[in-house]
């Protein structure tokens, strides 16, 4: 394309999705992997690092998050069928060779304590002769988690009418607009009176 020539809105869109299209095709997990990890003789290239997976009596695959599907497919085709733990959202095909788990996200959920505590056994279980790939992602902070153990004597005392007046406040800051109607409501504004005077003063 000349410099200086005009080019017409339609044209500009077209370059712009273009270039958006061709820069997520760079950055996609396939071609980063393929770019920056091989798989040759049984010895694993990251980057610059070199593994000989023969001399490791254990390779451990730990892949979580949202993309953890496409790494481990993506680390797959290079080094063949592996082994590990898998912690993210629902997939129509798994690795064989692995336990999957699925995550909560944007908040934990069962599967999220369960396949944390699964990872934690795993890892509990290797030596100095073993290897642990790490494959992380976006949401893993959710899908991979273990609340720390807690007691009574670490909750504050809060007085339960101050608790009632925190959720009646909540639930009229989160009625929708739609419903706009119900805020404004007698019974709405009786509520917001009882929670101005249940809300104990500072």
């Amino acid at each position: 394309m000349e410099l200086g020539k005009h080019i017409s809105e339609a044209e500009m869109r077209r370059l712009l999705r273009q270039v958006f299209i061709d820069t997520l095709a760079r950055i996609g997990i396939p071609c980063v992997f393929s770019q920056n990890i091989e798989c040759s003789r049984g010895v694993l290239r990251i980057e610059q690092d070199l593994y000989d997976l023969s001399s490791f009596e254990r390779v451990l695959v730990i892949a979580i998050g949202k993309a953890a599907h496409t790494m481990l497919e993506s680390l797959v085709a290079q080094t063949g069928p592996m082994q590990g733990i898998v912690c993210s959202v629902p997939s129509g095909s798994q690795q064989p060779g692995f336990r999957y788990f699925v995550g909560g996200h944007p908040l934990p959920n069962e599967e999220s304590i369960r396949g944390a505590k699964a990872i934690l056994q795993a890892v509990s279980l290797i030596n100095e002769h073993s290897l642990v790939i790490y494959l992380i992602s976006g949401g893993a902070s959710a899908m991979v988690e273990v609340p720390r153990p807690w007691h009574r004597g670490q909750l504050c005392p809060i007085p339960a009418r101050t608790l009632i007046a925190i959720a009646l406040l909540r639930l009229m800051d989160c009625m929708p607009n739609c419903r706009e109607a119900c805020v404004r409501s007698s019974r709405s504004v009786h509520l917001k009176r009882r929670r101005r005077q249940m809300i104990p003063h500072s």
